[in-house]
């Protein structure tokens, strides 16, 4: 009988043994699966798009219960939480990669995969590390995995669409800088508004997941066309006053954005008008002098997008130039005093009972919404306890607003939120005051001793600008400071 004739995979059998040829088979095949999973991610042009499609496929291959991601930021170069799956309290992680300890750092660094077995507290953890060539581009870290002491093949799995993500992040990133150097005015170097509204995504969505606040700043130069070294004084204004972490964009020669991070309305507020202010002295030179306007919005209060925060901060801009306050000539050196004297004479006569009624109402909505960051002033008159009366009823309830109440020797209620506080210089004991500012609607009431009808003139109003200015002006003249959960003026 003629011998069985040998043939490539009889040959292969015979080496290797039948088992053999099967498992590697299956590994082949398992390597094809995993790069026909991955090819989304390489179509895929955003960072954080990757790192969540990343995390989706690592949290199958390893079993585990948890996973979180982060990913390079640019133009910071930091490493940023990009995503989190599974058993994690996001408020509880590290925004930034905490880089500790060294030893982990340096070896994620240099390409290798970190297992960290588990112990009696704390889950098996395995530490990926996404590079293209010698950069470090993403670290994912997966928690609770599920895999015997042996099983490496899951582990190999995970570090090739670990790598496949590299080329991904790679891309993106290569994209993204060729965005950024396109996304900038040439005339002031500024980044442009196309390049706020790509910021402005991340910062919403960093805001959204751990509960802070950002405001937007709109500046508006009118008046007269501004020349091109006008523009750069009216830049280098900007840029002296911002925080490093806020961003300045351009959207033309009399229109410029702010976008200011980790910031509630009171400390955007403070900024604003610092700007205002310095670009009115840097402006001043020009003949005719235009005028800055600046328009503030706040996520979540004002919106929850940046197309909504934009339209709500122009909105602003526009109620500037129709405000009380430049019908009256009031501005930041203005007193409080005689803000009182020219709100008189637009005074109307009103019941008694206004005072009261607003304050019952004002210090109601204090439950309504606790979380709401602001102060709000009180200076009785003659009605003490119109204003005492729900006071006292606000008990020891937790609220962000701080209550300062204008006192002559009266017992203060026992409410841990409010403060006693002295009149303003020249303004009258007889007089009812009270100013509402912060995340909550603005309002200002002043009250003047009642006619010989009953009648008090009163004048009441939800003008931005006028609250603004009498806030300010109380901090002034009186000074008082506020809580840290409502950022101290």
């Amino acid at each position: 009988m003629d011998p069985k004739p040998r043939t490539l995979a009889s040959d292969a059998e015979h080496r290797y043994g039948r088992g053999s040829l099967v498992d590697e088979n299956l590994e082949f095949m398992a390597r094809l699966s995993l790069i026909e999973q991955a090819l989304p991610m390489l179509r895929m042009s955003e960072v954080r798009e990757i790192a969540e499609a990343l995390l989706d496929l690592l949290v199958v291959e390893a079993r585990a219960s948890a996973g979180v991601i982060w990913s390079r930021s640019e133009p910071t170069g930091t490493l940023e939480l990009s995503a989190a799956r599974g058993d994690v309290r996001v408020t509880e992680e590290r925004e930034s990669w905490p880089g500790e300890p060294e030893s982990l750092g340096e070896a994620l660094h240099a390409g290798r995969t970190i297992v960290e077995p588990s112990g009696s507290e704390t889950p098996e953890r395995i530490f990926l590390p996404c590079c293209d060539g010698d950069r470090l581009l993403a670290i994912a870290r997966l928690s609770g995995c599920e895999l015997e002491a042996h099983d490496v093949r899951a582990v190999q799995a995970c570090e090739k669409l670990a790598e496949l993500a590299g080329i991904a992040l790679a891309a993106a990133c290569e994209r993204r800088a060729l965005r950024r150097s396109s996304l900038r005015d040439r005339l002031t170097n500024l980044p442009s508004r196309a390049f706020l509204d790509e910021l402005a995504k991340t910062e919403l969505q960093k805001a959204r997941r751990f509960g802070r606040r950002i405001c937007l700043l709109c500046i508006e130069i009118e008046g007269i066309e501004l020349h091109p070294a006008q523009v750069a004084n009216v830049v280098a204004c900007v840029a002296r006053t911002v925080r490093t972490t806020d961003v300045v964009a351009v959207e033309s020669e009399s229109r410029y954005w702010v976008l200011l991070t980790d910031s509630d309305p009171i400390g955007g507020t403070v900024l604003k008008r610092r700007i205002a202010s310095r670009l009115r002295e840097t402006l001043a030179l020009c003949d005719p002098g235009p005028e800055p306007l600046v328009g503030l919005a706040t996520f979540p209060h004002d919106g929850e997008t940046l197309p909504a925060l934009c339209r709500e901060a122009i909105a602003r801009v526009h109620a500037t130039r129709t405000s009380i306050v430049r019908e009256l000539g009031i501005d930041a050196g203005t007193s409080l005093a005689s803000i009182g004297e020219r709100l008189r004479e637009r005074a109307l006569p009103m019941p008694g009972e206004i005072v009261s009624e607003a304050a019952d109402l004002l210090v109601g909505e204090l439950g309504c919404r606790p979380r709401d960051r602001g102060l709000l002033f009180f200076a009785p008159g003659k009605e003490s306890g119109a204003f005492l009366r729900p006071l006292v009823a606000l008990g020891e309830a937790e609220v962000a607003t701080d209550v300062f109440l204008a006192t002559e020797g009266e017992t203060l209620p026992a409410c841990s939120v409010v403060s006693a506080l002295g009149l303003p210089p020249h303004v009258s004991a007889d007089t009812s005051w009270i100013v509402r500012f912060g995340e909550a609607p603005p309002y200002a009431l002043v009250a003047w001793p009642p006619e010989d009808d009953g009648m008090r003139p009163a004048f009441h109003s939800s003008d931005q600008l006028l609250v603004e200015h009498m806030t300010f002006r109380l901090r002034a003249e009186v000074g008082f400071g506020m809580r840290a959960s409502a950022c101290a003026l």
